[in-house]
């Protein structure tokens, strides 16, 4: 019999107890293939400031050979890191400096394209704390 092995992504249901864990079940397993997942901040945070957001920002999280990948394609953002919370630290801050950078900058020496993302991501924040 030969052996198969998949790229695949799967939910765990811990089950604790007293602080010590009792068990661990697989509860679904999805192939690499036919499958992405999302990853949907509602709040960004990051250099001390703290981005509320109006609604869930979608953006594609995939997981490639070693890395994890967090992609948003309306703000051009693409963040990636060795583990997840590598990725979200550099979406984080990704996002920041496209906030800034873009809002220090008149509209008149930004591309139609960047003004559009100017507009959409000041629409799309709620407020920065």
């Amino acid at each position: 019999m030969q052996a198969t092995s998949y790229d695949a992504y799967g939910s765990l249901r811990i089950t604790e107890q007293n602080g010590k864990i009792i068990e661990q079940k697989i509860q679904s397993v999805f192939k690499k293939e036919t499958h992405s997942f999302s990853y949907a901040p509602e709040t960004i945070s990051v250099n001390g400031r703290k981005y509320i957001l109006n609604f869930p920002l979608r953006c594609l999280f995939q997981k490639e050979e070693d890395h994890f990948i967090i992609q948003n394609e309306l703000l051009d953002i693409y963040a990636a890191g060795k583990t997840v919370d590598e990725a979200e630290k550099d979406f984080n801050e990704e996002f920041d400096y496209l906030f800034q950078r873009l809002n220090s900058l008149d509209e008149d020496r930004l591309t139609p394209r960047l003004n559009v993302i100017k507009q959409f991501i000041n629409r799309y924040i709620k407020e920065v704390i």
